[in-house]
């Protein structure tokens, strides 16, 4: 049994559709993107300008009735369309459209008004709401019924929300500086260091630079050296010895405190973080009682949640946070805190609201409470005797490294042969974050028909020889846990026995259908051959609107005969059934 010809159809449900449909169709992608360089992509200028244009569709038919100048159609009629743009959540008006580079007009014999040109990419930034109202009235009506429409286009910064998003790790973001028990004054020779690293997605940067802030004359800063090897640079913050010595506590317990802020540069001169070093002065124990200062170091002021660059799977660039406490009493060492103190962990999404359970202990595991919504990570520290006084707070952000843009196409030199021979040459072209990874994304799998390989090469040749009547052909590739596919179908446009499907009740329905029969009829040299279906074997089988083959169509996949019945059960949206016919021997 030898496949001689197949033949294709789609058949499309409008189930539960309004008699109406209308909606806003534009000439380039809906996200822009924006480069490093201010370059934009696609590109909006112009003489290449953004046309968004009105669509208005009466059931069953294909003809836009903005397409129209009249816009009357078998139903109705349109009678007016009015337009709104909002720039995030300001209206622009339309005696501002000519500033923003927008214009409304239509095409030479459309409706008025009809569609948008817009020729400045930076109205899109950092996103663009366009909606119209349509008046469309009903034959028989007195009033028009107005139809909402609209469409969002947004603006991604290249880097912002990709591997190169700049993140700044600091690791001692508060100190507590002791007073002198016998005389009230602020300790000299005390002082504290704390080290900035700057990341670019994960990869430490070097090259930045650091600059202080206006603060409090008690302290002096020195900004050192930047540590080229270790791409970090220590800041030491340390008493002012001629100012402390002015400082007399007046009671006790009282505590002063304020922050030093610090602004860090990237090298691009362009990307600023800004992080503020906070400090208290505490005075407890002045009458007779040494005073003890307590302090928290974690192991790390900065959390990376990232995929992958195989898998896509998501995970924390660490195992866990170790949190430290420190405490300093009157002029003696520094020493571990210990079991004085306790921790307390909570947990918070990117709008604040807390989020799992409370994390205790001087560990916090990256698994478990912390997940993709984790945004950021605040720990108390508190006395352990029963007192609940808090002592230090520190604040973890955490910096979730999101997916990179993707986009696929599958073209090929021909999308025909002739006579089972010759060959076509298909291309995947897979681009991400706008750089073509075709030959560096991993596997790649190819289906040709119902055959399916893997390998790592993005061209595909296929003989003529192989293809009966035409074939589908789709390349799918998996980056950062997403599939990403395209699909196209290669003709022999001479293969002596076509195969031409027809439906009883057409290829579209309105409102959900009960059946209809497919027909296979098959042509040879221009006439119309096995009229009873006697001749030949007819094979049916389906296709979802992702081109992938629905097993559970028929028996075992399959349906079988010349013709057949297709239920309204078995078409989601749309679905593409195929007809191999096969010799009997």
């Amino acid at each position: 049994m030898a496949i001689v010809a197949q033949g294709q159809i789609s058949i499309v449900d409008l189930h539960d559709m309004p008699p109406v449909q209308a909606h806003l169709d534009a000439n380039k992608s809906k996200t822009i993107i924006k480069m490093r360089d201010n370059s934009i992509s696609p590109n909006i200028t112009a003489s290449d300008a953004l046309l968004i244009s009105a669509e208005l569709y009466e059931s069953g038919s294909q003809t836009n009735l903005f397409s129209k100048a009249s816009g009357i159609g078998a139903n109705g009629t349109i009678t007016g369309i009015t337009w709104t743009v909002r720039q995030g959540s300001t209206l622009i008006l339309p005696a501002n459209y000519s500033t923003n580079g927008i214009s409304i007009s239509a095409p030479s014999g459309y409706y008025a008004n009809s569609q948008m040109k817009i020729t400045k990419a930076a109205t899109l930034d950092p996103n663009l709401t366009v909606s119209a109202v349509i008046e469309y009235r009903y034959i028989g009506m007195d009033e028009a019924t107005p139809i909402t429409i609209d469409i969002d286009f947004s603006t991604v910064y290249h880097g912002s929300d990709g591997d190169d998003a700049y993140s700044l790790s600091m690791s001692n973001t508060a100190h507590i500086f002791p007073i002198n028990p016998t005389n009230g004054t602020l300790i000299p020779g005390v002082s504290t260091t704390c080290d900035f690293e700057l990341y670019q997605g994960n990869v430490k940067q070097d090259g930045f630079t650091i600059t202080k802030g206006n603060h409090s004359n008690l302290f002096n800063v020195n900004l050192g050296s930047f540590d080229s090897t270790n791409k970090k640079q220590t800041v030491t913050i340390s008493v002012n010895e001629a100012v402390a010595a002015n400082i007399r506590a007046t009671g006790a317990p009282e505590t002063e405190q304020g922050v030093i802020p610090f602004t860090i540069t990237a090298k691009d001169g362009k990307t600023k973080l800004k992080h503020d070093f906070s400090w208290a002065v505490s005075s407890k124990g002045v009458n007779g009682n040494d005073s003890t200062s307590y302090w928290m170091i974690p192991s790390t002021t900065r959390l990376v949640y990232k995929p992958d660059a195989k898998t896509g799977n998501f995970a924390f660039d660490k195992t866990y946070i170790t949190l430290q406490g420190k405490k300093q009493t009157g002029t003696n060492p520094v020493q571990d805190a210990g079991s004085a103190v306790k921790f307390s962990t909570v947990l918070y999404d990117e709008t604040d609201t807390k989020i799992g359970d409370t994390i205790t202990g001087t560990r916090i595991p990256a698994s478990g409470n912390l997940n993709a919504n984790t945004r950021k990570i605040v720990i108390e520290m508190r006395t352990n005797d029963g007192d609940s006084i808090l002592l230090d707070t520190e604040t973890i952000q955490v910096q979730v490294i999101e997916k990179d843009p993707v986009t696929v196409s599958l073209t090929s030199n021909t999308r025909e042969v002739r006579n089972s021979t010759g060959t076509a040459t298909l291309t995947f072209s897979v681009f991400r974050k706008g750089k073509d990874v075709s030959t560096t994304c991993g596997d790649i799998t190819w289906r040709v028909g119902e055959t399916t390989s893997t390998n790592k090469t993005n061209t595909l040749t296929i003989a003529g020889s192989s293809i009966n009547n035409f074939v589908n052909v789709k390349a799918s590739v998996t980056i950062q846990g997403t599939t990403y596919y395209d699909t196209i179908s290669i003709i022999d446009v001479s293969d002596p026995i076509q195969v031409m499907i027809m439906s009883s009740l057409g290829d579209q329905f309105v409102n959900g259908f009960t059946s209809t029969e497919l027909t296979a009829d098959i042509w040879q040299n221009g006439d119309k051959i096995d009229e009873d279906g006697s001749k030949y074997i007819y094979t049916w089988k389906k296709f979802n609107r992702n081109g992938d083959r629905d097993n559970t169509f028929g028996t075992n996949g399959v349906k079988t005969g010349k013709t057949i019945t297709v239920t309204g059960t078995e078409v989601s949206r749309k679905a593409v059934f195929v007809c191999e016919l096969s010799t009997k021997s």
